[in-house]
C-alpha cells in the first residue's frame, strides 16, 4: 500500500466491516457460500474516495466519525438504504453519526465520499437542510441526471487510475487536482447544476428503523430463545404486516429469513472469538438456540463454506488455545439436545 492509496481484497465478512473506517458496523452476507469484497481507499488530504463492490450483504451500524456521500455504482436495481430502493440517479448521503442499515441482493459496486464532519460544511457549502450538515441525519437524493453522471464517471475513472498505477497520487499535483474535481461534482450533487433540476430528498421511515433496532436489540439479548414472527409482534408490540414492511424495505428479506441468517453469523462470530468460556463449537451452538445440531452444523456449512468445528478450531489455534475437533456428537446426547 502507498501513502495515500490502500486497496484490500476481503474473504470475510467481518474483516470487510471492521474495516471500514470511521463506522461500527454490523455485516452478515445474504447469499450462501463465499464472501467477497474488495475496496480502495484513496486519501485525498481531508477528504476521502472510498470505491468498492462486495458479494451479497446486510449491513447495521453507525457511521460514527464523518459526514459521506455514498453513490450506487453497480448493482443499484436490488440496493436498499435506510428504508428505501435506490433507483436511478440515487445518492444516499449521511451526517456524522448517522444510522446506516441496508443491503445489496446482488454484487454490488459504489463509491463513498467521506469527509470530515467539522467542515464537511466549509467544503461543500450544502442547502441549510441538507442531512450532511446535521448529526445523526440521513436521507436519499434524487440527484440531477448530468450531475449523477458526472460524479460516476468521475468516480470510476479515479478508482481505475488506483488500482492500475497507484503511483500517479504519489504526486501532490494529482491529488490535489482529484480533490478538487471530487468537491466540485459533490457540491453538484447536493445543489443541482445551474441548468438542472434541485436534487429530490427522501427520507427513511423512523418507525421501519425503530422495529429493526428493536429485534437485533432482542437477538442479542435473547440468542438462546427460539422465536418465530408471532412471538416477536408479541415482544415488540407490532403487528405481522409491520413487522413484514419494515423488513423487507430495509433488507430486502423477510423477518423469518433475517432471523435464521442473523443467529447463523452470531454463531460465526462466538465461535471465531476465542472466548475462553467456550470448550467446543457445539456449546457455542447450544448457547445460541441451536438445539437441532446436524441441521444447525448443514445450515452453517451451507452458508460459511466450513464446519463449525473448523471455524472454531483456527480460532483456538490463532488465540493458542487447544484444537477443537467436534465434527460429530454422540447419538444420546444429541438426542438429549434435540429433546431440550
Amino acid at each position: 500500500a502507498l501513502h495515500c492509496v490502500q486497496t484490500t481484497r476481503f474473504s470475510d465478512f467481518e474483516e470487510f466491516a471492521g474495516a471500514l473506517p470511521g463506522a461500527a458496523v454490523t455485516a452478515t452476507p445474504l447469499r450462501a457460500g463465499t464472501f467477497g469484497a474488495t475496496t480502495t481507499n484513496l486519501r485525498l488530504e481531508d477528504v476521502v474516495l472510498r470505491t468498492g463492490r462486495s458479494t451479497p450483504l446486510m449491513t447495521l451500524g453507525d457511521l460514527a466519525l464523518a459526514g459521506s456521500i455514498l453513490l450506487p455504482l453497480r448493482g443499484r436495481e436490488t440496493l436498499v438504504l435506510n428504508g428505501r430502493a435506490v433507483g436511478p440517479h440515487d445518492v444516499a448521503v449521511y451526517g456524522p453519526g448517522a444510522v446506516h442499515d441496508g443491503a445489496n441482493l446482488a454484487d454490488t459496486g459504489w463509491a463513498v465520499v467521506v469527509l470530515p464532519a467539522a467542515s464537511a460544511d466549509a467544503l461543500l457549502s450544502p442547502p441549510p437542510r441538507s442531512p450532511i450538515r446535521w448529526p445523526g441525519a440521513h436521507a436519499m437524493l434524487r440527484a440531477d441526471p448530468a450531475a449523477w453522471a458526472r460524479t460516476a464517471a468521475l468516480m470510476r475513472a479515479a478508482s481505475e487510475v488506483a488500482k492500475r498505477d497507484p503511483e500517479v497520487f504519489e504526486v501532490e499535483e494529482a491529488r490535489r487536482a482529484l480533490r478538487a474535481s471530487v468537491l466540485d461534482v459533490a457540491r453538484e450533487l447536493l445543489m443541482g447544476t445551474w441548468d438542472g433540476a434541485f436534487p429530490r430528498t427522501f427520507r427513511s421511515s423512523p418507525a421501519r428503523h425503530r422495529i429493526v433496532r428493536l429485534m437485533e436489540d432482542y437477538l442479542r439479548a435473547n440468542p438462546r430463545r427460539l422465536v418465530d414472527t408471532a412471538d416477536l409482534c408479541a415482544t415488540l408490540g407490532r403487528s405481522p404486516s409491520r413487522l413484514r414492511s419494515a423488513f423487507a424495505a430495509t433488507f430486502g428479506v423477510g423477518p423469518q429469513r433475517y432471523l435464521r441468517i442473523r443467529r447463523l453469523a452470531m454463531v460465526r462470530s462466538a465461535l471465531r472469538s476465542g472466548d475462553p468460556r467456550w470448550s467446543s463449537a457445539q456449546e457455542v451452538a447450544l448457547a445460541h438456540g441451536f438445539w437441532h445440531l446436524e441441521r444447525f452444523t448443514r445450515e452453517y456449512r451451507d452458508m460459511f463454506g466450513e464446519s463449525p468445528s473448523a471455524t472454531f478450531s483456527r480460532a483456538a489455534g490463532q488465540h493458542g488455545r487447544m484444537d477443537s475437533r467436534e465434527d460429530e456428537v454422540p447419538a444420546p446426547l444429541r438426542d438429549e439436545w434435540r429433546s431440550a
